[in-house]
């Protein structure tokens, strides 16, 4: 049996069982033995697994009664505020967003919101609207004539080059340190040729997000044939690009729905089809897609059962 098709089946008879602990307990071990394995987990069974575990964790706290669902929070809560960057910390934000509704939790959640505005505000690198192009050419300009001097600096930076480019997968704490030990004025010009020597690399994505560089960003989401780096950076590309991520949304989720047979690939429709939805002129395209669904897989009672569940949402 597939490990994400057992994982699916133990969780759910779990929450059948209504053991609610044990099945949260069971999806927080299934994502950190991925992210302790896999300091990368970018080959995309590894990535469709941890996105099953964000969908089980919504259907366990849809069913979790109020006392668990406290204890749940708390979890995502220390996950948010006391783990590095991670999948398990992306989808905790997510969740919280999405799952803790209540009134009881939303001061919380506020701070949360609030500490990661002032992240986000301090680390953004790069005005809106500027292209990779026009930072490369400002970036040369600026850096002509330029040379490190240090020697030891230069071999240091060479060295974390070379253990880059070692790997078929970034190791963002080895180019964390090769940014910090570039001298601001010359690390635009080392990025830019990181860009070309790193564009086959596994989550090269993230590389591009954490520079600004949405133009790239893009360019690499559209080449992929799934929606998992969609959903990844949905929050940046719905503003960057969001008539092109529609028109994306739209070929996937047809082209994916026919190979579709179980309950939790139906919700993951769902969701995506509101995500769709809540984009610039998405609400009628969504309409049309569910209407659309409904009647060309009658018999799929899941799939009926999803497109009813969110109709109503898509107002």
């Amino acid at each position: 049996m597939e490990m994400r098709t057992f994982i699916q089946e133990a969780v759910e008879s779990l929450i059948q069982q209504n053991a609610y602990l044990p099945a949260f307990e069971l999806i927080n071990e299934v994502i950190a033995t991925l992210e302790t394995c896999y300091l990368e987990p970018a080959d995309e069974r590894s990535l469709l697994l941890i996105e099953d575990c964000y969908y089980l964790w919504k259907e366990l706290l849809a069913e979790a009664p109020r006392a668990e669902k406290r204890q749940m929070f708390s979890w995502f809560v220390c996950q948010v505020d006391h783990t590095g960057a991670s999948y398990s910390k992306n989808y905790s934000i997510k969740i919280l967003k999405e799952e803790f509704q209540e009134k009881e939790f939303s001061s919380q959640k506020k701070k949360i919101t609030k500490k990661r505005k002032k992240s986000v505000k301090k680390g953004e690198p790069h005005k809106k609207g500027q292209t990779h192009t026009d930072k490369q050419s400002k970036s040369i300009k600026k850096t002509t004539g330029s040379t490190l001097k240090n020697t030891d600096d230069t071999s240091k930076i060479e060295n974390l080059k070379k253990r880059l480019l070692a790997s078929d997968s970034i190791h963002f704490p080895t180019l964390e340190k090769l940014k910090n030990a570039c001298p601001p004025e010359t690390w635009p010009i080392i990025r830019n040729e990181l860009f070309s020597a790193l564009k086959y690399h596994k989550n090269v994505d993230r590389f591009y997000a954490a520079e600004g560089c949405y133009d790239l960003l893009w360019d690499y989401v559209k080449s992929t044939d799934s929606l998992i780096m969609v959903d990844r950076h949905f929050d940046i590309l719905k503003n960057y690009c969001p008539k092109q991520l529609l028109q994306k949304y739209e070929f996937e989720l047809r082209q994916n729905v026919a190979n579709f047979a179980t309950k939790l690939e139906y919700q993951k429709l769902g969701n995506q089809i509101e995500k769709m939805a809540s984009l610039p002129n998405g609400l009628v395209t969504a309409k049309l897609l569910t209407k659309e669904l409904r009647e060309k897989y009658p018999r799929r009672k899941a799939l009926t059962a999803e497109m009813k569940r969110i109709e109503p949402r898509l107002k």
